[in-house]
């Protein structure tokens, strides 16, 4: 009877230490399971977890002698495991969902949005102002030249305003997803829509852009059908050359402003430039392929495995020595 209850306290003690080695590793864990790749001078940094395809994944990036100055080399660590991640796929992965992640905290984009779409209601209620101006001025026109000329301005305001109706939407998308990001925690599937969604409003930019240009172009051509008689519709020369020279420097401002938001190039592409770095750096810390297989224990947290196994022995050895 004694050997039965022995045993079950065995098994009992098996299942509370196994429970124990199953446990997820912790942000500090994390950092210490790095810590032996830390050179002297080097502080390491945790972010996350991060869920990347269903797993929980920390960062874990080193700084120069803790003043953060980012050196670009960072290990990934799973969260529950306790392992250095070695699989590429996984590693440029959760790299990409980590740097988005950040970028996002660090350029506040849920004010920049959030601010950019009360910024483009007024551009649209300014758009919205004249083309209602100059639909008025078709209806009161007296030639067909001047019939076509606020026709022709009457369009272009309201493919502006359809142009700043498209940015409006999209960026009340990125707001949304930054307020999942910040609720949730960062994850593949919600940066991917994120990038995805810049990727789009940056494309919008564009159009808007090339809208804005078109009027710039088109707009003296347009004016010079009312401007060249002293009065016309009730508006004298000299109002007409201010209502010209107000529309152009609108549009210019937004020219400008569009010139500096839109990324004419590969959108992330630093994403992949600095993932190849840091895998690499990486690597260059980690032992070899043959040295990791025999200290493999080095590069994951501290477990219980071991532990629960010898326990297990001496209480069994116990049990029949006192049999």
């Amino acid at each position: 009877m004694k050997r039965i209850l022995m045993l079950c306290f065995v098994i009992g003690v098996l299942i509370s230490l196994s429970s124990v080695a199953l446990a997820d590793t912790s942000e500090y864990e994390a950092s210490k399971v790095v810590e032996e790749y830390v050179l002297d001078g080097e502080t390491s940094v945790s972010y996350g977890p991060y869920n990347y395809k269903g797993v929980d994944y920390f960062v874990v990036a080193l700084d120069s002698g803790g003043a953060g100055d980012y050196i670009g080399t960072f290990f990934i660590v799973d969260k529950s495991n306790g392992e250095i991640v070695s699989d590429r796929l996984i590693y440029y992965g959760v790299s990409k969902v980590h740097m988005v992640a950040l970028d996002v905290l660090e350029y506040d984009y849920l004010t920049v949005y959030s601010d950019n779409i009360g910024i483009t209601r007024e551009e649209i209620n300014s758009w919205d102002d004249s083309q209602e101006f100059w639909d008025e001025i078709e209806i009161a026109a007296r030639s067909q030249d001047e019939i076509d000329a606020a026709k022709e301005a009457s369009e272009l305001c309201n493919k502006l305003v359809n142009d700043l109706q498209a940015e409006i939407l999209v960026s009340q998308e990125l707001v949304d997803i930054i307020n999942d990001i910040y609720a949730n925690g960062a994850n593949d599937e919600n940066i991917d829509q994120f990038m995805d969604l810049s990727i789009q409003l940056n494309n919008n930019y564009k159009d808007s852009q090339a809208s804005v240009n078109e009027a710039i172009e088109k707009y003296p051509v347009i004016y010079d059908e009312f401007t060249d008689t002293s009065s016309a519709y009730g508006i004298t020369k000299s109002e007409w050359n201010d209502y010209e020279e107000a529309d152009l420097q609108q549009l210019g401002n937004l020219n400008d402003d569009y010139k500096k938001i839109i990324d004419y190039g590969k959108m992330y592409a630093w994403i992949e430039d600095d993932t190849d770095w840091a895998w690499e750096s990486m690597n260059d810390r980690l032992p070899s392929t043959s040295e990791s297989k025999s200290s493999s224990s080095s590069s994951s947290a501290p477990g219980f495995g071991i532990i629960a196994g010898i326990s297990s022995i001496a209480i069994v050895f116990y049990v029949y020595r006192r049999e």
